[in-house]
């Protein structure tokens, strides 16, 4: 059953990976290894914000989910425990750069970064609702 979703989702969304993942410019500054200091702060910035959230989303999600699902209840609560604290890897790395953490953080995140924080967290608390 979970391979024929995984099938099913990868099919789905196999034009949208294709137009915002792999014709992403940043990809091709990854691939051809042109990226900056510079970049890897900005996305270390971007990165603490959404994953400083992505526990609290996954806690959500679970604590809406009914009795009936308690097996993917606990799915999401378990991956509520093993993402939290993950951000501290984005200060750790701010730190072995040379960064002031608090001051590279203070700046608010991006339109990306607080797009995907919004869904997660409106998807956890209202999507996949039955009437």
């Amino acid at each position: 059953m979970a391979e024929e979703n995984f099938e099913r989702i990868m099919q789905a969304t196999k034009d949208d990976y294709e137009l915002h993942i792999l014709n992403n410019p940043l990809l091709g500054v990854l691939i051809n290894g042109q990226m900056t200091r510079t970049h890897y702060i900005a996305y270390l910035r971007e990165t603490y914000h959404l994953v400083r959230h992505t526990s609290k989303a996954l806690a959500l999600v679970g604590s809406h989910l009914p009795d009936e699902r308690r097996d993917l209840r606990g799915w999401f609560f378990h991956q509520s425990v093993d993402e939290h604290n993950h951000d501290l890897f984005c200060i750790e790395d701010l730190k072995a750069l040379g960064e002031d953490p608090d001051k590279i953080l203070s700046v608010p995140m991006r339109d990306g970064a607080w797009g995907l924080v919004c869904q997660n967290y409106y998807m956890a608390a209202f999507g996949n609702r039955r009437s």
